[in-house]
């Protein structure tokens, strides 16, 4: 079947909001390595440093300053919960929404061409986001996540890695989604389940580093890669095991 004739700006579209979430994360990590080090934000951002040090002879590498879009009850409420909204919104536009585009073009029910139907997708990825920033506060006021945005202990990092692990077994047993239809709800059903196909990334995130660019590109690089490459029918959750083995091996620390 022929694709209809707004495939090429649908996907000019999408490449526009990917794009836009990689340049939001990006100047969110030029504001942090404006304050400080990097280094403590997770693995591999330790070579930003490095490149900063001996590149360009930034001295801030030996600062340890907390995150921009860190919880602190003395910042006002407002602008601090609007800070972690769009961080978590950049990530989603930089991560999930390719894994999404590219379930959609193997097949999958997102995104749809109809205006309804992507505003339907808008307002899940809105909800995500404000659900996202809440339990990040929470988190952080209760001690769980540090000032870096990462679960540091070691046993609190294994439980992510096992929810992870059990989260993609989970996922490999669902049934392919029933037919689309071109309205509000079934775009934002449609990107509900586009995201829980990505919880086992997002759950590794955390002990990976929310702000850790390194680790979303690589992770990002893995899942589209093999979904490219593999010709299995779940392609992307055979990479996902394999980065998780990998990790579960290794550690995180």
């Amino acid at each position: 079947m022929r694709p209809p004739a707004s495939a090429p700006a649908m996907r000019l579209a999408l490449a526009g909001l990917c794009l836009s979430g990689w340049g939001g994360l990006a100047a969110m990590a030029a504001e942090q390595a404006r304050r400080g080090a990097l280094a403590p934000f997770g693995p591999g951002m330790g070579l930003i440093d490095g490149l900063r040090l001996w590149g360009f002879g930034d001295i801030r590498v030996w600062m340890d300053a907390g995150s921009l879009c860190s919880y602190d009850p003395a910042r006002p409420i407002l602008a601090m919960a609007a800070v972690i909204s769009a961080m978590w919104a950049a990530m989603t536009l930089a991560m999930v929404l390719p894994l999404l585009a590219h379930h959609r073009e193997a097949g999958g029910g997102w995104p749809f061409g109809a205006l309804r139907a992507w505003s339907g997708s808008a307002l899940a990825l809105l909800g995500f986001c404000a659900l996202a920033t809440l339990c990040q506060i929470a988190a952080q006021a209760a001690g769980l996540l540090s000032p870096a945005l990462r679960v540091e202990h070691p046993l609190a990092q294994a439980l992510f890695v096992f929810a992870a692990i059990l989260a993609q077994a989970l996922l490999g047993r669902r049934p392919r989604p029933a037919a689309r239809a071109d309205t509000i709800s079934a775009g934002a059903r449609a990107t509900l389940r586009g995201l829980a196909r990505c919880a086992p990334m997002l759950l590794l995130m955390f002990p990976l580093g929310l702000m850790n660019l390194v680790a979303m590109a690589a992770m990002l690089a893995l899942h589209l890669s093999g979904a490219l490459a593999l010709p299995a029918r779940r392609p992307l959750g055979r990479v996902t095991g394999l980065a998780l083995r990998l990790a579960a091996s290794r550690g995180l620390r």
